[in-house]
């Protein structure tokens, strides 16, 4: 493990003080120590494709270590430093398993699709949770994976392809002016806006493009566009229906601002809690009703946030309702 002085030479000294400002320094110090270890490298049984004990016996003939996570279906761990000999094995060319971060697979869980119903994913690329989320539905219903970048959403048909995802459509474009025509006219019974972040809660000593992009003014225009997203994402859910917010970023401006700004300007909303879904999951934390002199809605204690850790990045979760 690198020395944790390597972390003050090597990550943006600004994006440490706001996550020292946003934490208590019990917190603080197990994000610090979380930043300097190796994370270690988790992986999906695509059950579109191969079963668990198809997937669990090949690995273990092949002299794989991992171990299952309790709190997530389908999710394993390495014990090992072997993800680029796992990514070369048989069963992920066929995409019978899939590498995932820990948290990368909440927001699906949380989402909670059913089966035969209508799902919207607001920034889909590379694919990871449309996957999932059509793993969880059985390739029934439809998924509607939406994507700006011409560049990523090639990769994202591409991961679809090779998961044997059946029942989503790609869809090239801002997804902030999606209009309801132009996704066939019917209200979603389901959203997930996994929202471009300034990703503050994947930084890892060992991986210098997770923090090498960060900039200070990042997180007021990222704001901007989680709060259009999210507002756009809720008018084209149905009453009754479920939307997720998550980003994979540690500041309350991209995660308790912007889900504030959606309930002060959409009286439709409630926030409702996590939890069930994720038991024994450990280094978790509500979200916070407060920052200093700004209050939040007491709601906001039902978000989720993840700290790092060894076994999952950072991230923020939200589960909204349309009442």
């Amino acid at each position: 493990m690198l020395p944790i002085t390597d972390i003050y030479k090597k990550m943006p000294k600004e994006a440490l003080t706001i996550i020292e400002q946003t934490f208590d320094p019990a917190v603080f110090d197990k994000i610090l120590q979380a930043f300097r270890a190796k994370r270690r490298t988790t992986f999906r049984i695509n059950t579109l494709l191969g079963t668990k004990k198809e997937v669990v016996d090949t690995l273990r003939q092949s002299g794989f270590k991992f171990r299952e996570l309790q709190y997530l279906p389908n999710a394993y761990i390495l014990d090992d430093e072997a993800d680029n000999k796992l990514l070369k094995t048989d069963l992920a060319a066929a995409g019978k398993i899939y590498l995932q971060s820990t948290s990368s697979m909440i927001p699906p869980v949380v989402l909670s699709p059913q089966k035969d119903e209508l799902i919207l994913d607001m920034a889909a690329a590379p694919g990871s949770k449309t996957s999932q989320i059509a793993a969880i539905m059985g390739n029934t219903g439809k998924i509607i994976a939406a994507e700006e970048d011409k560049l990523r959403i090639q990769r994202l048909d591409h991961n679809l392809h090779l998961l044997g995802v059946n029942n989503a459509e790609t869809v090239c474009g801002d997804s902030t002016k999606l209009t309801l025509d132009a996704l066939g006219g019917r209200l979603f019974d389901r959203i997930l806006i996994d929202a471009p972040c300034s990703g503050e809660g994947r930084f890892n000593l060992y991986d210098r493009q997770s923090y090498g992009l960060w900039r200070a003014n990042m997180s007021r225009t990222l704001s901007n566009l989680q709060k259009k997203m999210l507002l756009h994402g809720i008018s084209l859910l149905r009453s009754g229906g479920t939307a997720v917010y998550s980003t994979c970023t540690l500041n309350i401006r991209e995660n308790e601002e912007v889900v504030q700004h959606l309930l002060d300007n959409c009286a439709e909303v409630k926030i409702v809690p996590i939890g069930a879904e994720l038991p024994e999951m450990k280094n978790t934390m509500p979200g916070f009703t407060s920052f200093g002199e700004t209050k939040f809605d007491k709601s906001l204690k039902n978000c989720l946030r993840v700290i790092p850790s060894q076994e999952a990045e950072g991230f923020f979760v939200c589960r909204i309702v349309k009442k």
